[in-house]
């Protein structure tokens, strides 16, 4: 006899929900109370499998079940014993299993570098308060630098934070349920601070945006360059949001991210077409920065030299 494990994964992707560990060496799995592990599981028999080890070597036998045990996606087996290895996989019903041995190896453990304690300290209250205030109180702030005055809090405070409630509690639920489902942990706090950090990004953007695109005589250019801008803010909210619910991430985990913030850009983007578009005159709060005149109001290179030049010769006088 030697050391069983067994963990039961999650029923969407690889995570595991919980792991029982049997020192003797063997375990009854099924829905009856008599077994070792217990499944609330309706399509799993009151005594389906019945696992054991001996000198290294790991058995699994079908106990008559019903819909019978399938080892590593292999046909089903039915009132039969086959040999499995450390780490091979067993579905029966709806439930997944994992078989491991005491010699499984593991991958190596990760260095604490501050960009992993940065995501770490992000599910504190405290960092998420702190976040909110900041990301909602800069967003009101220069929406009334736009519209000071009573005009800003009759008609846009409300909207304002109707708007930023909104857009947490869309962008929380959606990617805190995609990582619940997988990992059974929603972390839900983590998610908001993202989610902060990325309005705060997107303010600034906004900011320079009249700037960045005055340079580009094009409006398709311009409305592509303001896509591929919100493109990257959203890739690096949801791979941030991920980050934080697992330690490592595959090629094919940063691929799914990419299509879903490429929906996401699309759909913000057509609902909005003219975002993005080429001013002459690109329009900016004269409150918050009077001194990017001579990029809102550029002279032409003439009278730039004539009044160069004035002022040259005022100052020889």
């Amino acid at each position: 006899m030697g050391r069983l494990i067994i963990e039961l994964l999650a029923s969407h992707g690889k995570s595991v929900e919980r792991r029982y560990i049997f020192e003797k060496g063997h375990a009854a799995i099924g829905r009856s109370y008599k077994n070792d592990v217990i499944l609330d599981d309706p399509f799993l028999s009151p005594e389906h499998l019945f696992i054991s080890v001996s000198d290294g070597s790991v058995q699994v036998t079908d106990l008559k079940s019903e819909n019978g045990t399938k080892i590593n996606g292999r046909a089903a087996i039915k009132d039969q014993t086959e040999k499995a290895a450390s780490g091979d996989q067993i579905t029966i019903g709806r439930t997944k299993l994992k078989i491991i041995l005491p010699g499984q190896p593991v991958a190596p453990a990760l260095s604490v570098d501050r960009f992993t304690t940065f995501l770490q300290s992000l599910g504190r209250w405290r960092v998420v308060i702190v976040f909110t205030l900041f990301a909602f109180g800069l967003d009101a702030w220069f929406s009334y630098l736009e519209s000071p005055g009573d005009r800003f809090w009759d008609k846009k405070f409300t909207g304002l934070l109707y708007a930023y409630i909104g857009g947490a509690c869309l962008y929380v639920g959606v990617v805190g349920g995609i990582i619940y489902a997988k990992t059974r942990k929603a972390y839900y706090k983590s998610h908001l601070a993202v989610f902060n950090a990325g309005m705060i990004l997107t303010l600034a953007y906004s900011i320079f945006k009249p700037f960045i695109f005055f340079w580009f005589f094009n409006n398709g250019l311009a409305l592509a360059l303001g896509a591929v801008a919100s493109f990257a803010i959203m890739l690096a909210m949801f791979w941030a949001s991920v980050r934080v619910s697992s330690d490592s991430m595959q090629r094919k985990d940063i691929a799914k991210l990419a299509f879903i913030a490429l929906i996401f850009t699309v759909m913000t983007t057509w609902s909005a077409p003219g975002q993005g578009q080429f001013s002459s005159k690109p329009s900016y709060p004269a409150m918050m920065a009077p001194w990017f005149q001579p990029l809102t109001q550029p002279l032409p290179v003439d009278a730039f030299l004539d009044e160069s030049r004035g002022k040259l010769f005022s100052q020889d006088d």
